[in-house]
């Protein structure tokens, strides 16, 4: 079976940024993430290829689980399922 690879006009240079990044994240990685592309790609490593990724939110999530894509790395979607819930400051 060959496997097929999208065409340049197929996706925009911001998915192919988020792509890029999530694949620089490893299972069982530990990162730092902010918010906007990095967000965005730390998410699509944990869906797709990353599942043990532990991913620290700048804004005191540890290790989400979200369902949704989290408007902004204070999004109380980034709690659900995650090992703690801290403040800014103790992260």
């Amino acid at each position: 079976m060959t496997k097929r690879c999208a065409k340049p006009e197929e996706f925009t240079t911001l998915e192919l940024m988020a792509v890029c990044g999530s694949r620089q994240i490893k299972n069982g990685d530990v990162v730092f993430i902010g918010t906007g592309l990095p967000l965005i790609a730390a998410m699509l490593a944990k869906k797709t290829h990353a599942p043990r990724a532990k991913i620290v939110y700048e804004a005191g999530f540890i290790d989400s689980n979200a369902k949704d894509i989290a408007l902004s790395i204070a999004d109380s979607r980034l709690g659900y399922r995650a090992s703690a819930a801290i403040g800014l400051i103790e992260t």
